[in-house]
């Protein structure tokens, strides 16, 4: 049994060990999608967008090297599409798509459908290094119409309730 003036020391060594504990801890960040000037979510470089994309925020601590964000693609057109690349385009480095499974691409999209993607980037620095500026993620596909490629900002910031 601890003597009665001892608690405060013995309560006083537990929060600095506490402490030193989460001192080390990487921080977290959101990595999330951010809206174009214009006002829409995302744009295609063709004249009129087949493919719309929404990207979840994604939670992440500072030092890890791997990105792998929830992409949900819609096809509005009445035409199927088939997706046959994914990028993420950050710092002025092109991070080529590192699917978990095999490789899913080319993926064909019905005409109207939606679909999720099989995405994962891998990075030699960690996301709060790549992340420091706005990243801009691509999709590339074909239709019988016309080649096009659609493309959204994503950006690091604080780490913030979903």
């Amino acid at each position: 049994m601890l003597r009665e003036g001892a608690m405060k020391p013995l309560a006083l060594i537990i929060l600095v060990v506490a402490l030193a504990t989460f001192e080390g801890c990487d921080r977290g960040m959101s990595i999330r999608q951010i809206n174009s000037t214009d006002g829409s979510r995302n744009q295609s470089l063709v004249a009129t967008p087949e493919i719309t994309m929404e990207v979840k925020t994604k939670r992440q601590l500072i030092g890890e090297y791997w990105y792998d964000p929830e992409i949900k693609v819609t096809n509005s057109s009445d035409y199927p599409i088939t997706i046959t690349r994914v990028e993420l385009v950050a710092r002025g480095v092109t991070y080529e798509n590192k699917p978990r499974g095999t490789n899913p691409y080319p993926l064909t999209l019905l005409k109207r459908s939606t679909a999720s993607l099989d995405v994962a980037f891998r990075f030699s620095e960690g996301v709060h290094t790549i992340f420091k500026k706005p990243a801009e993620l691509r999709i590339a596909y074909t239709s019988e119409r016309r080649d096009g490629l659609a493309h959204t900002t994503v950006v690091g910031g604080p780490l913030k309730e979903r």
